[in-house]
């Protein structure tokens, strides 16, 4: 049996010594702007000076705690949901581009998938490693998003629903399972529960019966794998805004 808490973790976070500015060039491309500003927790010590730089260049700076982060401007993979960044609606009229320090291309998409509902605002990624900066848009995520919303729709159509649970730390969902399960039941359909470490293509072979998958582990599972998956996946989150 799976308890629900797995086992004690120590989280000790590895943080970039040095102090991240960003170079002159970047601050005339955004200068006028008003932003939103985010980072991985390597380089959350990083933010203070950023802000003063970003200010001085009379950048108007919009800052949030997302809900499953410790720090502010703090951005974790799995915050890629409408309601992750714990922004005001009034902040997120006003922001025209979200700035990202940091390395690599995982936390940045999720500020993409984050406005997947409304015409996204770029991502402007700037890389303290390399030194390098690129300007992501919603052309990224076009395929994920209309694969999303297929899946979405076969979700509803289907009647055979598999539900996908983790027995990963921190990613067990079982209880958000069981409700996922009743609400399909409700709609009459039938809901099949499935527990493992990993959500693959292969393991899902083995029960062709399946019309969709719902993935109750990382909410990424059902957007960045999508388009290479052979079964529909839909998230938990979506799948229950969408049942209710």
């Amino acid at each position: 049996m799976v308890k629900d808490d797995i086992m004690n973790i120590i989280h000790i976070p590895l943080k970039y010594k040095k102090t991240v500015t960003l170079p002159e060039e970047i601050l005339k491309e955004i200068k006028g702007k008003t932003l939103a500003l985010y980072t991985s927790v390597q380089f959350i010590d990083s933010i203070p000076e950023i802000k003063k730089q970003l200010t001085k260049k009379k950048i108007n700076v919009i800052t949030s705690k997302p809900k499953r982060a410790y720090y502010e401007s703090q951005i974790l993979g799995c915050d890629c949901f409408p309601d992750s960044l714990n922004l005001k609606d009034e902040d997120k009229e006003q922001i025209e581009l979200y700035l990202y320090i940091g390395d690599g291309f995982f936390h940045p998409y999720a500020l993409l998938y984050s406005q997947k509902d409304q015409n996204p605002k770029p991502v402007l990624i700037y890389n303290p490693i390399s030194e390098s900066y690129k300007t992501i848009t919603r052309n990224e995520i076009g395929k994920n998003i209309k694969k999303h919303k297929s899946n979405l729709s076969k979700l509803l159509m289907s009647n055979n629903i598999g539900i996908f649970i983790t027995t990963k730390h921190g990613q067990y969902q079982k209880n958000i399972a069981l409700k996922i399960k009743e609400m399909l039941e409700k709609r009459n359909k039938k809901a099949y529960l499935f527990i493992g470490d990993l959500f693959s293509d292969k393991e899902a072979e083995n029960f062709p019966f399946i019309d969709v998958w719902i993935n109750t582990a990382c909410p990424r599972i059902g957007y960045d794998d999508i388009v290479n998956m052979k079964f529909p996946v839909v998230n938990a989150n979506d799948a229950i805004k969408i049942l209710k």
